[in-house]
């Protein structure tokens, strides 16, 4: 199971665009993609599943929330429902959340996975900082890249995979310190520095402070201390880079031609949506090609991924955020909701405003693994990390890491 969920991912993310693979179209990885998940039901069969579970209910507002939005597509921004299958065919990725939920991953596989992706992630962020002609980019990309003009060149798809293992070992730590945990959380830090992408990386030292917050055990002050010491050497050895971020953060908010402020205050005007209906069922996934309005809107650097959830909305309507609410506060709420859970909720809402858009597989490919995570059936007993403290289970259900 951890080599197929490996290679699910690897396929999501279109293999970091690594050269000779990138040069497959994004419509030949979402066939292979496809092909992938309907192999599982070969090489899984036994298992039994309902797609019309509670659990689902999220998934589901997503996708009539996606269905319905291809009407106010074609009302107000004429684009015909054949272009919008076509435009919409990435969205066949969903697919993945109910396929994760059928084949019921344990802990360990998802948390081997995807601490095998974060190490090909961290290897391939540095050789791309010093040869980017090993991967495939536009020509445009390329002249940023050689002028270093674009940092977040940098920022390889599926950087957000790191917080898995990350919320993994704090989990472990809060309950017992083990050099090992504290080993992966230090790895999973820095390789989300390396990537220098700002909201990943303060969520995830929110994260740490919400560990803190939970533990209980004997000498979680001696801990805290110790990573407390550590982080400050590290802040002190990478001061550069930290006033760098800071500072380019502080510029960024009060600059009125940054991407994202043009982005959310047109997103959020009068001007991007034409009737009350699109503020309920949105715009639609607008084609470039097909729709003036969406070249003209790219042409000026304004894009729906660069707000998170408000770019969301205005492509797909108000159910599919819905669906994200719901599964935020999921892993808030009820007594089966652990530091897990938690944190990944937490991770959750500190990204929504940028990264926090699922309508490309860069940022898919970690939010199926936070659903299924929180929105498991038996979801405490899959967070039993600690062999002592796990309750008995059936064989496809054992979860110890």
């Amino acid at each position: 199971m951890t080599i197929y969920l490996l290679g699910l991912m690897i396929l999501m993310v279109e293999g970091w665009g690594l050269k000779p693979f990138g040069y497959l179209s994004p419509d030949v990885y979402l066939v292979l993609t496809l092909g992938y998940l309907l192999f599982s039901y070969v090489l899984f069969p036994e298992r039994k599943f309902t797609y019309f579970s509670k659990r689902l209910i999220p998934f589901w507002l997503v996708i009539i929330g996606i269905v319905l939005s291809v009407i106010p597509a074609w009302i107000f921004h004429n684009q015909s429902i054949l272009q919008s299958i076509i435009s919409y065919r990435a969205q066949f990725l969903w697919l993945v959340v109910p396929i994760l939920l059928r084949l019921r991953p344990t802990l360990r596989e998802i948390n081997h996975s995807c601490l095998i992706f974060t190490v090909a992630l961290l290897i391939l962020t540095i050789l791309h900082s010093f040869m980017p002609s090993l991967f495939v980019h536009s020509q445009e990309e390329m002249e940023k890249i050689m002028a270093q003009e674009e940092a977040d060149m940098y920022l390889l798809r599926g950087f957000s995979i790191p917080v898995i293992p990350l919320a993994i070992a704090l989990q472990k730590l809060g309950q017992r310190f083990e050099m090992r945990d504290l080993l992966i959380v230090a790895f999973c830090i820095f390789c989300l520095f390396v990537q220098e992408n700002r909201t990943s990386l303060f969520a995830s030292i929110f994260m740490v402070g919400l560990m803190f917050l939970y533990s209980k055990y004997k000498y979680r002050y001696v801990v805290m201390v110790a990573m407390g010491v550590l982080a400050g050497i590290f802040v002190w050895s990478t001061i550069s880079t930290w006033m760098a971020l800071i500072e380019e953060t502080i510029m960024q908010v009060g600059d009125a031609d940054y991407n994202r402020n043009k982005a959310m205050l047109y997103y959020l005007s009068p001007l991007a949506n034409p009737s009350w209906a699109t503020y309920i069922f949105g715009n639609g996934f607008l084609s470039a090609h097909a729709s003036q309005l969406m070249a003209t809107m790219m042409a000026e650097g304004v894009y729906n991924s660069d707000v998170g959830y408000v770019g969301f909305w205005n492509q797909f309507g108000l159910l599919p955020i819905v669906g994200f609410l719901i599964v935020i506060v999921k892993g808030f709420s009820g007594k089966d909701s652990t530091l897990i859970h938690k944190m990944l909720s937490l991770y959750l809402i500190m990204t929504s405003i940028t990264i926090g858009y699922y309508a490309s597989a860069t940022h898919l490919v970690f939010f199926v693994f936070a659903y299924y995570l929180i929105m498991h059936k038996k979801r405490k007993v899959l967070i039993a990390i600690r062999p002592q403290a796990a309750p008995q289970c059936q064989d496809d259900e054992k979860v110890h890491i």
